[in-house]
């Protein structure tokens, strides 16, 4: 990607499309951003994520030719679909969604192979433009979502807008993507979630437990504290978590009959998977 005299549009200029504006500072492209939240938009191009803000998506489409779209995953393919009525045609259009699948199979075949997936594997628990931090994919890994029918050229934008802003990246299908962040982001997101309301129940109950509140409570239920349509987005879209859901409610099942025995055992299982997962992942 040769970013001199180039136009990257950025759609949603939360978090993540703040960040990647953020992070292109100086990169030799005019960033132009769009968000349906005029605050927003103009919080970005106070902070300086993008130059201008586009007065309307037809403007940002007819300005633009690649355009991201960082956007909830309940957004993306209406959002896309309303690129091509603009008469929208960039040579590349990215999806930075954490889900990816759904959105594939949907916009993939109208975007001619100019359509990809571009997830960076980073983020915090609270969203905003005023979160966004130009080193926030410092040495994340961003995964490239294509198939078959997807250009090359369109794989080597990607991969070289990942470069840019300081990412590792991969390439995989859909199906991978989904199935592979289901496990090691999303499902972490529900348990998250569900710890955060059982114990934040009982300490509704027994206030004075707040006082006990460590490392344990905090670390374990952080993500938890991120805005809840996440949550339900990565649920409605991501088919891979019925199953893993399913799976983890049968480990606790285990641990609600077993005795201490069983539980050492499982807790010995733990540490072994999870030391043996950050192994393979590289610390």
């Amino acid at each position: 990607m040769r970013p001199g005299n180039r136009h990257l549009g950025i759609v949603g200029t939360g978090l993540i499309g703040g960040s990647l504006g953020l992070a292109l500072v100086g990169t030799g492209f005019t960033r132009v951003g769009w968000d349906r939240d005029d605050r927003a938009l103009c919080r970005a191009v106070a902070r300086g994520a993008v130059d201008r803000g586009a007065s309307s998506l037809d403007e940002l489409a007819r300005s633009c030719d690649v355009i991201v779209l960082a956007l909830p995953p309940r957004h993306v393919v209406a959002t896309a679909r309303a690129l091509l009525d603009c008469g929208a045609s960039p040579k590349a259009l990215f999806n930075a969604a954490s889900v990816q699948e759904r959105a594939f199979v949907s916009l993939a075949p109208l975007f001619d192979g100019r359509y990809a997936g571009f997830h960076p594997m980073a983020g915090k628990e609270r969203g905003g433009i005023d979160e966004a931090e130009g080193g926030l994919f410092q040495g994340a890994l961003c995964a490239v979502v294509a198939d078959g029918a997807t250009n090359p050229s369109v794989v080597d934008e990607a991969l070289s807008l990942a470069e840019l802003i300081g990412a590792r990246s991969t390439v995989m299908k859909p199906e991978e993507h989904d199935a592979a962040a289901g496990c090691v982001s999303h499902l972490p997101l529900l348990v998250a979630t569900a710890l955060a309301v059982a114990a934040g129940g009982e300490i509704e109950k027994h206030p004075a437990y707040a006082a006990l509140i460590g490392g344990g409570f905090r670390d374990t239920t952080r993500v938890a504290s991120g805005p809840s349509w996440l949550a339900a987005d990565v649920w409605a879209e991501n088919r891979s978590l019925r199953e893993l859901v399913a799976s983890l409610i049968a480990v606790l099942e285990g641990m609600a009959d077993g005795g201490g025995d069983e539980m050492e055992r499982l807790a010995s299982l733990g540490a072994a998977r999870r030391e043996a997962a950050l192994s393979r992942r590289g610390g």
